[in-house]
Formats: C-alpha cells, sequence, structure tokens
C-alpha cells in the first residue's frame, strides 16, 4: 500500500493506490487529477456514439503524459497537429454519417474550465449576427442553375431561370424571432475551447446564475366611457355608414339614426336628468374661465350626490417586451481559466457594440448597424431544460464588469485578477405570443 492509504473494497483500493502512485510519478497536481478524470468519462461517451475511437484516445492521451508546468508552460491542453488532425478527421466522419456533431461547430468559450457531462445544467449563450425582418425592393433578375449531369444525353451545362423581384418589407412575422440555433456544444473537450475572441459568431457557457426567475406582463390600462357618449359613438359610426346609393330617402336615413340615439339615451335616463348634466357641464366649463378646475361629476355629486356612471373597464392596451438580469462571479484557479474568463467579457462587449457599417476605422461612416444578436438558453447535457423557462433572441443592453470581485484588488503574478464579478442585462427582440407556446417540439417545457 502507498502512502498508507487504503480501501475495504478491492476496486476502489486499486483505483485509489493508481491515483497516487500517478500523483507521486507524473507530480500531478490534485486539480489536475479531477481534470484527467472527467476527460475520461467524456471519452468512454463520445466512443460509445461513435465520434472517436480509442485510438484517437490514445494520442490525445499521449499529447499530456505529462502535465508539469515545465513541459507545457501552463497549458493544460497542448495537443500536437498530428492528433488534433487525427481528431477533426473522426468528427468529420462522424457529421457525414448523420451524428449531431458538426466540424463546423462555431467558437466556444467556457467558465469554468473543466468539462461538463450529460449530467450538467448551465446556461448556453449563442451570438448569431442581426438580420432584420424587413427587406428592399429587388428587381427581377436571371441567374444560371448547373443541370445535373445525364449520361448519354447531350445537354446544355446550365439553365437560366429568372428571379421574380421582391416588394419592400418592413414587418416579419409574429413569432419570427425564437431561437434559431441548437449548437450541442455542452461537452466541448478543454483543448477544444477557443484560444481567441469570439468575433459574430460563437458560443459561450457559463454555471447556472444564483436568481434564475421570469415574469410575463402585458400592457392593460383602466377606460371609461358613460351612457352618453356610448349613445353618441353609436350614432356617429351609424351616420358614417349611412348608404347614399341606396332608394332609401337620405333624410329617412339620417332620421332613423337620430331616432336610434334618442331611444339609447331614454333607456338610460329620463329628459330631465339630461338637461341638468348639460347645464353643469356649461356650469364647468364657464367656471374655467375664472380659473376653477370643477369637473360634471363634482358639481352634480355636491348637487344630488349622484355622478354619471363611468362604466369603467380594464382594456388590453399591448403586449411588452421582457428583460432579463444576470450576475456571474468568476474566480479563475489556473491560467487557462483566466484567459477564459478575460476572453468571454472581450466576447460579450465587442458583440454588444454598434458596428460601424464600413467595418474599418478609417472610413467615415455615416451609418451603424445593429449589434450581434444573443441566444440564451438553459441546457441539461446536450438538451435544453424542461424545467426552466425558454427565451426569444436578445440584444445585450448592459454590461457592468467589477474587477474587485471579492472587494479588494488583488491578482495573481500574471496580473489576472483573482475575482471578476459580471452583470448583463439582456432585452428580448420581439414580445411573447399565444402561437410561441404552439411551436412545434416545444411542448415538453415550462415554455417562455
Amino acid at each position: 500500500m502507498a502512502l498508507g492509504t487504503w480501501k475495504e473494497d478491492p476496486l476502489e483500493n486499486r483505483e485509489l493506490q493508481e491515483t497516487v502512485d500517478a500523483n507521486v510519478t507524473t507530480n500531478v497536481s490534485a486539480a489536475d487529477l479531477a481534470d484527467i478524470k472527467k476527460e475520461e468519462q467524456l471519452d468512454a461517451v463520445l466512443i460509445n456514439q461513435g465520434v472517436i475511437t480509442q485510438q484517437t484516445v490514445d494520442g490525445l492521451n499521449a499529447d499530456r503524459v505529462d502535465l508539469s508546468d515545465e513541459v507545457t508552460g501552463g497549458n493544460k491542453s497542448i495537443i500536437s497537429k498530428k492528433n488534433q488532425k487525427l481528431l477533426d478527421k473522426k468528427t468529420k466522419k462522424a457529421t457525414t454519417k448523420g451524428n449531431s456533431i458538426s466540424s463546423s461547430t462555431p467558437p466556444v468559450l467556457r467558465y469554468p474550465y473543466e468539462g461538463m457531462t450529460q449530467h450538467t445544467d448551465y446556461l448556453q449563450i449563442d451570438i448569431i449576427e442581426y438580420k432584420p425582418v424587413g427587406r428592399e425592393k429587388t428587381e427581377d433578375k436571371t441567374i444560371e442553375v448547373p443541370f445535373k449531369k445525364i449520361e448519354g444525353v447531350d445537354h446544355d451545362k446550365v439553365e437560366k431561370v429568372i428571379v421574380k423581384g421582391q416588394g419592400a418589407k418592413f414587418k416579419g412575422k409574429m413569432g419570427g424571432r425564437r431561437n434559431s440555433l441548437n449548437n450541442k456544444v455542452g461537452r466541448t473537450r478543454s483543448y477544444g475551447l477557443s484560444r481567441r475572441p469570439l468575433k459574430n459568431e460563437g458560443t459561450i457557457l457559463l454555471p447556472i446564475p444564483s436568481n434564475v426567475q421570469d415574469g410575463n406582463s402585458v400592457k392593460v390600462g383602466e377606460n371609461s366611457l358613460n351612457g352618453l357618449q356610448a349613445a353618441g359613438a353609436s350614432a356617429v359610426m351609424s351616420a358614417m355608414q349611412t348608404d347614399f346609393t341606396s332608394e332609401t330617402n337620405i333624410t329617412e336615413q339620417f332620421g332613423q339614426v337620430a331616432n336610434d340615439f334618442k331611444a339609447d339615451v331614454v333607456t338610460g335616463t329620463d329628459l330631465k336628468q339630461i338637461q341638468r348634466m348639460a347645464l353643469n357641464k356649461l356650469t364647468a366649463s364657464a367656471l374655467g374661465i375664472f380659473g376653477g378646475n370643477v369637473t360634471v361629476n363634482q358639481l352634480m355629486a355636491r348637487q344630488t350626490g349622484e355622478i354619471i356612471n363611468p362604466n369603467m373597464e380594464l382594456l388590453f392596451d399591448g403586449p411588452t417586451i421582457r428583460a432579463f438580469k444576470f450576475q456571474f462571479k468568476m474566480t479563475p484557479r489556473n491560467r487557462n481559466e483566466a484567459e477564459q474568463i478575460r476572453l468571454i467579457i472581450r466576447a460579450f462587449k465587442r458583440n454588444m457594440a454598434p458596428k460601424a457599417k464600413g467595418g474599418t476605422e478609417k472610413e467615415n461612416a455615416w451609418f451603424l448597424k445593429t449589434p450581434n444578436v444573443f441566444e440564451l438558453r438553459y441546457r441539461t447535457g446536450n438538451k435544453d431544460h424542461k424545467y426552466l423557462h425558454k427565451f426569444k433572441q436578445c440584444l445585450l443592453t448592459d454590461i457592468a464588469v467589477n474587477y474587485t470581485g471579492d472587494g479588494v484588488y488583488s491578482t495573481y503574478e500574471d496580473g489576472s485578477p483573482v475575482s471578476y464579478l459580471m452583470d448583463l442585462s439582456f432585452k428580448e427582440l420581439e414580445p411573447i405570443y399565444d402561437i410561441d407556446y404552439d411551436a412545434v417540439n416545444d411542448h415538453d417545457s415550462v415554455g417562455y
């Protein structure tokens, strides 16, 4: 037994001894051992899915036999070009077979640096370019479409097809701002994480924040319409619908409108009360000349103890746009994690910034383009979390980073802060509609 360690279970004892022996012979830290254990678990999953082979895993492990700083320079995820090509080849082969993993997967940044498993919950934020819902007017144009070669048949190589132009458009369809991407990158290996800033595309993986909540609301407002106003509105609408082409005399049609108005008024009150209300209205208007601010209802309440029935009702006034705020505390534990945090902060700042249409600082751009869009989703493993709410496409409206997350300025030897607090504020591009809950494959969740 090594170093006096022992377990009753023979299997656990053997695993413990192998771990301790490996730690003694290769001088690997406890954090590195934990990373290696997670890497091995992920290897088993990928091999079982046929994405990579044991040969690929052996080659990748050979690149990381010694994980000391003297060998890797502090980078625990160095792999050789040879084995990187082998991994890319296996991934591409799996993609051609219909596997969900694609060789064209956008770059990924992640905090924490360790890999995620099929049981890990996290927040996935995909970055895409903004696409306006409208379009400019286009003219008809002719394009050439290649013919498929038919053996033994002499035909033209291309066919000319006329594409009809389209008119200008300024609005999109309802529900058109649902999340469009579904990048399954939750199990990205540590050596597969990006080491460059994300520009216009990419994915950021963050832990689930401490305060997970959503709130849906609509705009409503109180509205009043007394009996006289309602009768008057009905009379005006009837008068405007008069049929001037009808054989019926126009005078008779207007006479009928007047009779209907009188019937509506008499139904709710009598002529004497209407006269009293009209008199109070004139009195209130006259008092306004002398600076008085008295209403008809106030005069009637003082005189008879009555007021006009307002027929008050709460009416729908429109939808609202949802907003979300998150706070993440990030504490780097090694050089790789500090670098990932730096790239994550830079990615958020760069992709929320308005775009100069020229694309360079040398050009005097008269116009600005909309910043990139963020698609947020709670995930568990490589699936959407069905017990947490969904998001629509969002714009990042605000980011605030506190580089003294523990209240004291402190850095590591390379200058990276020991703790960060990052606050993010997102706002969805469109409201939530009922049709969003009826979307295909969206019944097994709490919805938006």
